[in-house]
């Protein structure tokens, strides 16, 4: 009972406050390139398919859930086969949050990403991307039980299903649909193909979601704009040893008053039978700045790649979720084209 009162007053408060939303974010943000950077759809050499779900604070009976279906499928330049020209993008996701999911947005997006070589031997290259798309945000009124339907006096001592609530939903909409415009750059140092050197490779990008400033309000009358989402990349990819490689990483999030830093590292290391490459094993290490740390491994075979994580709060936030996290799974399926080429792996596993 308690849990759908405490429902019915989230959902009021973010509808009738008019609150400034929040897009939804991923630990594993490297396996969700197209929803970190529009550009990265220039950077993938192959025909790429990723899934990526999250699950948290289960602690409260009814965690959020974020899942995410995105593809790649890269342009090909018969002229100069070390030249990508750029690629086209997809991505999917839902959002659900409440006691009975009763708070959902979708989202559909895609784009295209353009290649501009700086240097002649294609070791330096910037891509540009723009994404358009429509977001749905959606609150279901069915189940909800508000503050004013709860009567201390006989015969109920608790919930009237006879009281209206004060509160009408005549106010609100139950959904509100709206579109959305992403632009992002990125530089990539190293992308080419049979490339001797492979000690070393990098990228920095940045990028703007909610270019449109969209009108999001669930209150009729009331305005209330999706702030800009900015997000700044870096990461670097370092040769230890023929076997291991290490790939640092930081993200840099800002969103209306809300900023987020993620810092940390991946160690990869190859599979070898018989001087040949069957696989890698990552593993790694990430702290939110002020919010949590989360643990990651993956493992890639082939075509396939899948990866785990775990988040830990270390803010005030762990006693609300009682000590319990959020974690997520990533697959990504490719389809090489060129099993020679030299792939772009940082930030994408």
């Amino acid at each position: 009972m308690r849990l759908r009162v405490f429902t019915g007053w989230v959902l009021a408060l973010l509808a009738v406050c008019a609150a400034q939303a929040q897009d939804p974010n991923f630990s594993q943000f490297y396996a969700a390139p197209l929803y970190l950077n529009p550009a990265l759809a220039g950077a993938e050499k192959d025909p790429t398919f990723a899934a990526v779900y999250r699950s948290q604070w289960r602690s409260l009976g009814f965690p959020q859930q974020i899942g995410q279906f995105s593809g790649v499928l890269p342009f090909a330049s018969r002229k100069r086969a070390l030249l990508q020209p750029g690629g086209l993008g997809f991505a999917i996701y839902n959002d659900l949050s409440g006691e009975g999911n009763h708070f959902r947005a979708t989202g559909i997006q895609a784009g295209a990403a353009y290649n501009l070589a700086v240097t002649k031997d294609y070791t330096h290259v910037l891509s540009f991307g723009l994404q358009v798309g429509l977001v749905q945000k959606a609150v279901d009124f069915t189940d909800l039980r508000w503050g004013s339907q709860y009567n201390a006096a006989a015969p109920f001592f608790g919930f009237d299903y006879t009281a209206s609530p004060t509160f009408t939903t005549d106010a609100l909409r139950e959904r509100m649909l709206y579109p959305v415009v992403h632009s992002g750059v990125v530089w990539h140092f190293n992308p080419v193909e049979r490339l001797i050197d492979r000690s070393f490779g990098g990228f920095v990008g940045f990028s703007v979601s909610n270019l449109n400033r969209p009108e999001e309000s669930l209150v009729r009358g009331v305005s209330s704009r999706l702030p800009m989402l900015m997000r700044a990349q870096a990461g670097f990819d370092v040769e230890i040893s023929p076997l291991l490689r290490l790939m640092p990483n930081l993200l840099w999030m800002r969103q209306g008053s809300s900023q987020q830093v993620n810092v940390g590292t991946y160690l990869s290391y190859e599979l070898q039978t018989r001087n040949a490459v069957d696989g890698r094993v990552m593993a790694g290490g990430w702290y939110r700045l002020g919010d949590s740390f989360v643990a990651s491994a993956a493992f890639a075979s082939g075509r396939y790649t899948l990866g785990v994580s775990y988040d830990v709060n270390t803010s005030s936030l762990r006693y609300a979720s009682r000590g319990r996290g959020a974690w997520e799974m990533s697959l990504t399926y490719r389809m090489p084209r060129n099993k020679t080429a030299r792939r772009f792996a940082t930030p994408l596993i």
